[in-house]
């Protein structure tokens, strides 16, 4: 555990299926994972996969090729939030499972966030979130954000994710919040919702939006992912301070690189300013 390896998304063509059952049938416990934009450069994929493959549970995949967060719904699934809802009760209606754990990376978090409350999983997971998306500021994707106010506006109530818990949210549900703490955005997001009694934050020592990749690569998901789907409280805390004390080492070094980037970015715009004049 810990060491790194190259990992792949499982990448899908547009016209291929937007939702994907599989796993250990006749197992009481389903995990979902949410996926909407793709990594820079590729294309729709499923997210988790590689992760959640030693799992012996029942599992359902989602991704969104419209890349809105689910707003506009997903083909096959449903054409808005409420629909995707409903689909998404409607399969673990179907799968007879007692307990549901969802799971989302950045997009995918606020969609994890976003139907577990509206379903009343039993547990989350989102990694590096948006929990609202109501300015450009919210997003790393604000084109997609402008878009989706163009074609239907920011008025939704499911863009605000605090919002949707003070409606929704179900005492039993236990949220988990993995964040950078080297990221101002992600940071933020995550404290929007540090109101909330049954949501925990867990803060790593990480300078990018990518903490989930990062440890995918050290296959440290599956286990943090087994505590969750076995509702093993104590197990997840282990795990945790495991994922922390393996980021830690690269947060100073990775810190001080993030920002003298950025100073050496200033420096070349001032000379190049200096030439033209």
């Amino acid at each position: 555990m810990g060491r790194k390896e190259q990992i792949e998304p499982e990448e899908i063509s547009q016209d291929e299926p937007t939702y994907r059952l599989d796993g250990t049938a006749g197992s009481k416990t389903m995990i979902i994972s949410f996926a909407v934009f793709p990594a820079p450069g590729g294309k729709s994929a499923f997210d988790f996969v590689r992760a959640t493959n030693p799992l012996q549970v029942q599992k359902l995949f989602l991704r969104d090729p419209n890349m809105m967060w689910y707003q506009k719904g997903t083909p096959g699934v449903g054409d808005d939030v409420p629909a995707v809802a409903e689909y998404v009760r409607g399969v673990i209606a179907r799968a007879g499972v007692t307990r549901v754990v969802m799971i989302g990376n950045s997009g995918g978090g606020f969609s994890a966030l976003l139907f577990g409350s509206l379903v009343g999983a039993d547990e989350i997971h989102a990694f590096n979130p948006p929990t609202k998306l109501l300015e450009e500021s919210d997003t790393s994707c604000p084109e997609q954000l402008m878009q989706l106010a163009a074609e239907r506006g920011l008025t939704s109530p499911y863009l605000d994710l605090r919002r949707v818990l003070r409606d929704h949210l179900q005492p039993k549900t236990r949220i988990y919040i993995h964040y950078s703490r080297g990221d101002g955005r992600d940071k933020r997001h995550a404290r929007y919702l540090a109101e909330f009694a049954n949501v925990q934050l867990i803060q790593y020592p990480f300078v990018s939006h990518h903490v989930a990749r990062f440890f995918a690569e050290r296959a440290m998901l599956s286990p943090l992912l087994q505590a969750a789907v076995d509702g093993n409280t104590e197990a997840l805390r282990a795990t945790t301070r495991t994922m922390i004390r393996t980021a830690a080492p690269i947060y100073i070094p990775s810190f001080i690189g993030l920002y003298a980037s950025k100073a050496w970015s200033r420096l070349n715009r001032v000379v190049r300013g200096q030439k033209r004049q």
